[in-house]
């Protein structure tokens, strides 16, 4: 149980009911950002994930996110055709393995889309008081931990943490 300011208990199912509709309006919201400089959730996430360490075949990309290979190849041809990623061959033992790099346009693309999102929550966040935002920032590890994420790496982006597959139907 948690106890409300006037006394009341909640429980974590009644907390859950309360927080899951802003949180996912808010998602929504940010999703949709700056549609003209944002880039979709799937192309963003991908280039985020070829901004920083190696070079990424198509297979590791798409488990990272939880894809099938099929739709993660849609994604990278898309990119690949606004020029924000290329393809490039593996010179090591397997040379039909192919690699995905994110290029200097990409990067750009990345920030921006970024920048569109953060500027949206900033401007929301200008609506708040400066005791509000204390609150938000006091909870930031919290909504970090919700998402099952470790807080300490900020402000590195981690992937996607793995979620449990759906049992299939008999």
């Amino acid at each position: 149980m948690i106890l409300e300011a006037d006394g009341d208990a909640l429980t974590v199912d009644a907390v859950a009911a309360m927080i899951r509709v802003p949180i996912t309006i808010l998602a929504d919201t940010l999703r949709n950002a700056g549609r003209e400089r944002a880039l979709p959730s799937a192309q963003a996430q991908t280039l985020s994930q070829l901004s920083v360490g190696e070079p990424k075949s198509v297979t590791e990309l798409a488990a990272a996110q939880e894809r099938a290979v099929s739709s993660m190849t849609e994604v990278v041809q898309r990119l690949e055709r606004h020029r924000l990623v290329r393809r490039v061959d593996d010179h090591g033992d397997d040379r039909r393995r192919v690699f995905v790099v994110i290029t200097d346009e990409g990067r750009v693309r990345l920030r921006a889309s970024i920048a569109a999102r953060d500027a949206l929550l900033a401007e929301r966040l200008d609506e708040l008081s400066a005791q509000e935002i204390a609150s938000i920032v006091a909870a930031a590890p919290l909504l970090w931990r919700l998402a099952r994420l470790d807080p300490s790496i900020w402000p590195d982006v981690p992937h996607r943490p793995p979620r449990p597959r759906r049992r299939e139907l008999t």
